[in-house]
């Protein structure tokens, strides 16, 4: 049967993003919202309206029009934020792309987007300029800081705001953000989430039942997880924003510089992947810092293990590590550890406005408590489907509105979820999504080889590696550093090949010619096996 949330839903009401948070910052005043954490510049909540607003009016000034596509290629900062709500605005879509993307794999998410604007920062400028010689539909570049043909971000901040006088109304089904997901299999796809899905993922994430319940002029976040990710997004930029929190911004994870952070503007929250809690587990500088402002660590984007969990709130008395669960797709919180019981390992109970059922994978029939089986979700915060692709919408969300998660969990009997393991073929290398179908594509493209398949095999600090398996063409010689290199040139760092080239006769298939993943987990478990 399927488990409705125990909480009442909450009302979601009819607002744009936009006009949301920006309502709600009117409550703030001259509290800070956000500070720079290179530069340690602030923001108040005053200014952040001020900004957004004028931020809008340059962008209709420089011809963006209600329903275009702004692309984000940029790293965490205030301006980011600011941006970011800015073009929402005035009625864009926002699609986030992740800076660690070379040129050709921004190319391919502003071509399949159809963007037509993009923001950017200095330090990325070269690969934006090399990617948009192949867009000729792209309009303007806006850029932070000075770069020779590039709208001056600056300038978008000074705008007079004459032409925008506050958020526009946007209906709630209409497209808000659109980030990028490899879903359950495949290349990334554009997700489309909503005003209301998003609005309401705000409402879900800081119900006053959950353990995280931010709270205004109270709770300082770090923004550590990128904000182009549904998580860093979500749950730290816009309940940020949103709650009255001040979010301390990080362009990239270096751990001493989050130490100090965390030290010197106390944060009491901090949204993390499991190699970052593993770290504040086993690293000897965690002692050398105060971190006792700390009250929550919430892991999420991939598994973290119980005993990982023990071992920091021991480190950290003062402090609870807690699990929570989502994907892109549900913009991104289901579950959330609930203030009445804490169970390790557990990804918590499901949000208000949720409902969750476990499946058989080959069944499809429903299963009870205790049973593992695949994740099924249905709720205000499923996405409307993913953008210009309605095969892989059919695949992913039923006639009934369920959401196949490709997770396989289970349930105990207070409605505590569990995640065991994943159905899906998705990598996950800390916290990122690595799709093989990618890096298998590229695989074959090489001169010499015939065939090849790619999984993710387990590593303890930073979640799963991928691992090529490949099939040379008859009469062919390469050496598995040459593979290596071959694909890692192509891709960002998250993705590269780090557990090796292996050399087979075959790639196990089905008799539909789909490759048996579970066959190559199985070889390379007793593989590692063998070498302990």
């Amino acid at each position: 049967m399927a488990i409705k949330s125990a909480f009442p839903d909450v009302f979601i009401p009819d607002e744009s993003l936009a006009e949301f948070v920006f309502d709600k910052a009117r409550d703030y005043g001259d509290r800070t919202a956000l500070v720079n954490g290179t530069t340690e510049e602030i923001v108040t909540y005053s200014q952040f309206r001020q900004y957004v607003i004028a931020i809008g009016s340059g962008l209709l000034r420089h011809g963006v029009k209600q329903g275009d596509i702004v692309a984000m290629y940029s790293t965490n900062s205030p301006e980011f934020a600011m941006m970011f709500f800015g073009a929402l605005a005035m009625g864009a879509t926002v699609t986030m792309v992740n800076p660690l993307y070379t040129a050709d794999e921004l190319e391919r998410q502003l071509n399949d987007s159809t963007a037509s604007f993009i923001f950017t920062n200095g330090e990325l400028s070269h690969n934006v300029r090399k990617a948009v010689k192949q867009i000729p539909t792209m309009k303007a570049i806006f850029s932070l800081g000075l770069c020779e043909g590039f709208i001056a971000f600056q300038s978008l901040c000074e705008d007079d705001g004459s032409l925008l006088d506050a958020p526009r109304h946007m209906p709630s089904s209409s497209v808000a953000v659109l980030p990028y997901s490899s879903g359950t299999t495949g290349l990334s796809k554009g997700v489309m989430l909503t005003h209301r899905n998003l609005v309401g993922n705000i409402l879900q994430y800081s119900y006053n039942q959950f353990v995280v319940d931010p709270k205004p002029h109270a709770d300082v976040m770090l923004g550590l997880l990128p904000f182009f990710h549904s998580f860093g997004m979500t749950a730290t930029m816009c309940v940020g924003m949103a709650l009255g929190v001040k979010v301390v911004t990080m362009a990239k994870y270096e751990p001493q510089r989050m130490l100090y952070l965390v030290e010197k503007y106390k944060i009491t929250i901090l949204q993390a992947v499991p190699p970052i809690v593993l770290f504040l587990a086993k690293s000897e500088s965690v002692s050398k810092y105060n971190l006792s402002s700390l009250r929550v660590i919430q892991s999420g984007a991939a598994p973290l293990g119980s005993d990982t969990e023990q071992e920091v709130m021991k480190r950290l008395p003062t402090c609870v590590v807690i699990q929570g669960y989502g994907l892109t797709e549900t913009s991104p919180a289901c579950f959330m550890a609930p203030k009445n019981l804490i169970k390790p390992g557990s990804i918590g109970v499901l949000c208000p406005n949720t409902e969750a059922k476990i499946v058989d994978p080959e069944t499809r029939s429903t299963v009870g408590p205790g049973i593992e089986g695949e994740v099924c979700l249905r709720g205000s915060q499923i996405m409307k489907g993913y953008f210009n692709n309605t095969v892989a919408t059919a695949a992913s969300i039923d006639t009934d509105g369920w959401f196949s998660t490709g997770d396989l969990g289970y349930y105990d009997d207070d409605k505590h979820f569990f995640i065991v393991d994943r159905l899906k073929e998705l990598i996950k290398y800390k916290g990122y999504q690595v799709a093989p179908a990618e890096l298998e594509a590229l695989l074959v493209a090489h001169p010499s080889i015939e065939d090849a398949a790619v999984i993710g095999v387990p590593h303890e600090e930073e979640g799963e590696y991928p691992k090529a398996y490949v099939v040379l063409k008859p009469g062919h010689e390469v050496s598995k550093a040459d593979i290596i290199t071959h694909v890692n040139s192509k891709l960002a760092s998250f993705k590269h090949i780090r557990a090796g080239v292996e050399f087979l006769r075959e790639i196990p298939k089905s008799n539909s010619g789909k490759i048996l993943r579970r066959k190559l987990r199985v070889h390379a478990k007793k593989q590692l096996q063998s070498k302990l």
